[in-house]
């Protein structure tokens, strides 16, 4: 009924050297966009320490765009030319729709509080506060 094939022990042997091959695209078959690597953006690690002393800065909390706002107005010569374009998917600044990828990710560590409904400002936790004094040391916003 079916019929075996044998198996090539070139990727049993020598996984280590033809994993990387298979990952590979195929010549005919180009990326639809640059990689992640290749693009120079700044780090979610470096955007979510902005975001934190910006938070701080300004009490605790703010609006998605009044922090991206700040953000921009302090840390926007540090941002790359990359960061600036916008994103394939909704036409958002790459920067600030990163930001905001990581915003949700400090939500998940306890660091920001979750929006109850929609248009919520972005807010420390108690967590959040720790980690911003910890960060920018000497300047407690509470």
């Amino acid at each position: 009924m079916f019929k075996t094939r044998p198996v090539s022990t070139t990727l049993v042997i020598n996984t280590s050297r033809a994993w990387p091959l298979c990952r590979q695209r195929a010549p005919h078959r180009p990326a639809r966009h640059p990689t992640i690597g290749a693009m120079q953006l700044t780090p979610h690690e470096v955007l979510g320490r902005w975001l934190l002393a910006t938070l701080g800065e300004m009490g605790g909390a703010g609006s998605k765009r009044s922090v991206l706002r700040r953000i921009e107005e302090r840390y926007g010569s540090q941002l790359t030319e990359t960061d600036h374009l916008p994103q394939p998917s909704n036409g958002e600044v790459k920067w600030e729709n990163r930001t905001a990828w990581q915003r949700n990710r400090m939500v998940k560590a306890g660091l920001l509080k979750p929006y109850e409904r929609h248009g919520d400002p972005w807010e420390l936790t108690p967590a959040g506060w720790a980690a911003h004094r910890v960060l920018v040391p000497g300047q407690d916003g509470r």
